[in-house]
């Protein structure tokens, strides 16, 4: 039986990682069941709305983007979240997402449409807070009738 490999040791050996999105955290941008994200070695420090995989200290990996850089490392929170998760170090981070496919269309994040995408999503506070109230409505809506 061959034995797993780590995030880490495909990234050395291919130099991306594809994996399948597990979760809801990075809706409404990545859908679990249909995407698959393209994960490449992070070279340097990471920037604001940079996506990268990292490690929990409890062993669990994360997909969540760069909200806000701080002394100690950096803030990350999903798409999906309105919550900052504090304290993410360069250690901690296993590489970056350069891109996903949604069946068999590929987006990278230099894509035009992508970064349109980020711009209101993540730099317009009002835009994402409006938006998520208003999938939560109607995810609680959808909830009592069925």
């Amino acid at each position: 039986m061959e034995q797993k490999k780590s995030v880490t040791e495909i990234l050395q050996m291919h130099g991306k990682y594809l994996t399948p999105v597990c979760g809801t955290s990075m809706n409404p941008l990545l859908h679990e069941g249909t995407d698959t994200v393209v994960i490449v070695p992070n070279i340097g420090p990471l920037h604001r709305y940079d996506v990268p995989l990292y490690l929990r200290k409890n062993g669990q990996h994360v997909l969540h983007r760069v909200m806000r850089i701080e002394q100690d490392g950096y803030a990350m929170c999903g798409d999906h979240q309105l919550q900052l998760e504090h304290g993410i170090t360069d250690e901690m981070i296993l590489g970056v997402m350069e891109g996903f496919f949604r069946g068999k269309r590929y987006v990278k994040t230099t894509n035009f449409g992508y970064r349109l995408y980020v711009f209101f999503w993540c730099r317009v506070p009002f835009v994402r807070k409006l938006c998520l109230h208003l999938m939560r409505r109607k995810g609680e809506r959808r909830g009592k009738t069925e």
